[in-house]
């Protein structure tokens, strides 16, 4: 069961029969997890909050979502090549923790895809994770300075592309047909 009042989200479960108030220090300040709602939940659902909850659309408009993806947006983190090592092994101790009919997807930054795709491709890891990017150009046209575009994920083996993002659309004014344009 999950809970959203008072601004934040308890979490109810075996674990927790009493209730845990999450601590989302990864939040902005000012922050707030908007609505009253309570909801339990099947063993094939999940219940997702954007980051960015003041201008999120998540289950609390559209409900819980089934267990097919988990995508894990890294954004503009770790700061090391050390923390996104830590990232990738944490994931190989709780590997086990991922439910079987779900699959799990990476977006680390740039700056990190290819050597995070080679070592999920060396480990374990690539049994059940798979690696995909942030955003990608508009168009392969080579010269958008600062942008990736589709053929160059295309080359790194990443088949999966985070786009549309709330950031890109409220913090970058990224409108409708740009994001249309990507998917084409």
């Amino acid at each position: 069961k999950v809970e959203v009042s008072g601004g934040g989200v308890t979490v109810y479960n075996k674990e927790n029969p009493e209730g845990l108030a999450l601590e989302e220090n990864y939040l902005s300040s000012g922050t707030r997890t908007y609505g009253n709602i309570s909801k339990n939940l099947k063993n094939s659902e999940y219940f997702v909050l954007g980051d960015n909850r003041n201008y999120s659309y998540d289950s609390r408009s559209w409900g819980p979502l089934d267990k097919k993806y988990i995508i894990g947006n890294w954004k503009a983190l770790p700061n090391s090549w050390a923390e996104a090592e830590s990232i990738l092994d944490y994931l190989s101790e709780h590997l086990a923790d991922i439910p079987d009919n779900a699959s799990l997807i990476l977006g680390p930054p740039f700056i990190y895809l290819e050597e995070v795709i080679r070592i999920v491709n060396n480990s374990p890891l690539s049994v059940r994770v798979e690696i995909g990017a942030q955003d990608l150009a508009v168009g392969d046209e080579p010269g958008q300075t600062g942008e990736v575009t589709g053929e160059m994920l295309s080359k790194l083996g990443v088949r999966y592309v985070i786009i549309g993002h709330s950031e890109r659309r409220w913090k970058m004014g990224e409108p409708d047909h740009v994001v249309n344009q990507k998917l084409e």
